[in-house]
């Protein structure tokens, strides 16, 4: 009896630190999506002002993707102070995640944020 309660405390306590660490992982999917969402839709507005011929305009927008893309770097890099350093980050949880909430912004970013 003594060993089925173990047991029971023993898978209690994996499924509780999994349930945990799923929910740590959504949020800081959560905060990369709002990080890169303003230059999601930028991109989609300049690819929208290319499509409709309006080149001016689509060329005035590009100019703001690199101090956008620098927000969405600072943003990423202030998630830091708010999980901590030390915060074990499961790459797989989050991209999945990622995947869910905002596929367009997996794609844009998954290549130097997730980098091994």
């Amino acid at each position: 009896m003594l060993q089925k309660f173990s047991f029971l405390l023993f898978a209690i306590f994996i499924f509780s630190c999994q349930n945990e660490q799923d929910k740590q992982s959504a949020s800081i999917a959560d905060d990369i999506c709002k990080c890169y969402q303003p230059l999601v839709e930028l991109n989609t507005e300049i690819q929208s002002k290319l499509k409709s011929n309006e080149e001016d305009e689509a060329e005035d927008l590009i100019t703001k993707v690199s101090s956008m893309n620098e927000d969405g770097k600072k943003c990423t890099l202030a998630m830091v102070n708010k999980y901590g350093a030390n915060t074990q980050i499961n790459v797989d949880q989050v991209s999945a995640a990622m995947k869910e909430q905002c596929p367009k912004i997996l794609g844009i970013v998954s290549g130097y944020l997730f980098e091994e």
